[in-house]
């Protein structure tokens, strides 16, 4: 099947962004527990965000593409922070298995650190050198990535319980903010100052559960882009999440490029919605407690998923792409490094 495609991309009967599409969803539909990767986890509690870093570059065609996505981020209960090279392991178990540590880390010993649980963990989108914590001791921390020390900081009214940066702004350096007042504010990293304040949620017991920024293009004659924030209080949640939002922590899930499918966290397992009709797709198990948070890595086409259990799990697809490329050729009777279609 997979050589197949191949073929038909060079024999330009499929378009590339199509054949890209075809090969993500597939390999996105064959993920599985990895059994060569691990992350060596130093906290001592929940893990409650992920996320890769991925710079976000637009053409001329404002077609999305991600760079780098090296370095995980994560962020636990017991108020640590932690950067994994995703990459390069730091050592091998029985000859194979690649472990991650962590190549950074603050935590309540450090004299900036949180004093209660970081509830997301996010990076500056422009590049590595800054990252931004949000926590139940009411800060909003800016973290200098090189110096692991706090450049800037953000007192808010409650807990905080989300926190999310705008891959696609080019105008501003907003950090938006959910916490228990119910409100969601944007601090300026330029100007050390809240910039807006936006209300919209009732009700003295709710507090925002999640919100991203996303782009919108207002006309195609202009391709002007906006931001939209899109956020969920604790009794407006969407009918998919219902069942997984009943644990009453703040849940981060995570979407393909597509965008396809979106994983939710769902008890001790990840839950893998079609977005598109909303029927289940799939279940993944393989944490012992509460999931808390999963990002999906469009770079190495991997889930990552943190829970109550204190470990991060991988789940890549079941076959790498070049030996879908080899099993093909030999049910063909094809060798691929002998045979193509670009010479006589």
């Amino acid at each position: 099947m997979w050589l197949e495609e191949v073929r038909g991309r060079e024999r330009g009967e499929r378009r590339a962004r199509r054949f890209e599409a075809s090969a993500r969803a597939r390999r996105a539909a064959s993920l599985a527990l990895s059994n060569r990767k691990e992350f060596a986890t130093p906290h001592h509690g929940a893990v409650n965000s992920l996320q890769v870093y991925c710079a976000q570059i637009r053409d001329r065609e404002w077609q999305v593409d991600l760079t780098e996505g090296r370095y995980l981020l994560s962020g636990a209960s017991d108020g640590s922070a932690a950067v994994f090279d995703a990459w390069n392991a730091t050592e091998y178990e029985a000859g194979f298995i690649a472990k991650h540590r962590n190549i950074l880390l603050v935590d309540k010993q450090h004299q900036n650190g949180h004093k209660f649980a970081v509830s997301a963990a996010v990076w500056y989108p422009v590049d590595t050198g800054l990252f931004v914590t949000a926590s139940f001791d009411q800060y909003v921390k800016v973290w200098d990535t090189n110096s692991t020390q706090v450049v800037m900081e953000f007192k808010m009214p409650g807990k905080v319980y989300t926190a999310a940066m705008s891959p696609i702004a080019t105008t501003h350096m907003l950090i938006a903010t959910g916490s228990a007042d119910v409100q969601v504010r944007l601090c300026d990293i330029a100007s050390g100052a809240f910039t807006h304040t936006l209300s919209g949620h009732r009700g003295s017991h709710r507090f925002l559960r999640t919100f991203t920024f996303h782009k919108k293009l207002s006309s195609e004659k202009d391709r002007h882009i906006e931001e939209e924030i899109t956020s969920f209080a604790e009794n407006s949640k969407p009918d998919t999440w219902t069942d997984a939002a009943e644990t009453g922590k703040p849940l981060q899930l995570a979407v393909t490029k597509d965008p396809s499918l979106v994983f939710i966290p769902c008890m001790a397992s990840i839950k893998a919605y079609n977005l598109w009709s909303g029927t289940a797709f799939r279940t993944f198990r393989g944490h012992y407690e509460l999931v808390n948070c999963c990002y999906y890595s469009e770079h190495d086409q991997e889930l990552y998923t943190g829970s109550n259990d204190r470990q991060i799990l991988v789940w890549s697809p079941s076959t790498p792409a070049f030996t879908e490329m080899e099993d093909d050729d030999k049910q063909h009777g094809l060798s691929a490094a002998d045979e193509d279609n670009w010479s006589d």
